[in-house]
C-alpha cells in the first residue's frame, strides 16, 4: 500500500502514470486473492474498495496522450477539430522528430502552437495526479523556511 501511495506522489506524475500504478495494484491484489482463495481473508473487500474509489479510467484520449501518431482515430472521434488536428499530426514528420526526441510533456508543450486543441487535450490529461502532494510539498517548504527564519531571528 505505501508503495502504491509513493508511486501516485511525485513531481512527474500525471493522470495516466497513475492510472497504470492503480491497475498494477489492483491485478497483484487478484493474484493475492487467488492464493489464498482456500481461505476468506479481506482481499475482496479491499479490490472492491479500490474498484469504487478509482473507478476504470481508460479513457480512449489517454492512447492519443501516450502516442499520437499510433493511436486510433475514434479515440477522438467526439471533436472535429481534435480529430482533424491529430490527421494532420500524424503526418507531420517535424512532429514526429519532436515526439522522439522528448519527454512526452515536453513535446505536447512544444505542439501548443501547431496543433493547440490536440496538445491541451494531451496536456490536461498530463497534469499532476490530483493528490495531496504538491501541497503538502509546499507547506513543508514553507515550515522549513519559517523554522529556518525563526533560527535567524534568534
Amino acid at each position: 500500500m505505501n508503495v502504491l501511495n509513493r508511486t501516485l506522489q511525485g513531481k512527474d506524475t500525471n493522470l495516466m502514470i497513475a492510472n497504470d500504478n492503480i491497475k498494477g495494484f489492483l491485478a497483484t491484489l487478484a493474484l493475492l486473492k487467488s492464493k489464498v482463495d482456500n481461505r476468506r481473508f479481506h482481499i475482496q473487500s479491499l479490490i472492491s474498495q479500490f474498484d469504487k474509489y478509482f473507478p476504470e479510467l481508460d479513457v480512449p484520449s489517454f492512447a492519443v496522450a501516450r502516442d499520437p501518431f499510433t493511436a486510433p482515430l475514434d479515440a477522438v472521434a467526439e471533436d472535429d477539430i481534435i480529430e482533424e488536428e491529430l490527421v494532420r499530426m500524424k503526418q507531420d514528420s517535424e512532429a514526429k522528430t519532436v515526439y522522439q526526441s522528448f519527454s512526452l510533456q515536453e513535446f505536447w508543450c512544444r505542439m501548443l502552437k501547431s496543433y493547440p486543441n490536440v496538445s491541451q487535450k494531451a496536456v490536461w490529461l498530463l497534469m499532476p495526479y490530483p493528490t495531496s502532494y504538491i501541497c503538502e510539498q509546499s507547506f513543508s517548504t514553507m515550515a522549513a523556511i519559517k523554522t529556518k527564519s525563526r533560527i535567524d531571528c534568534q
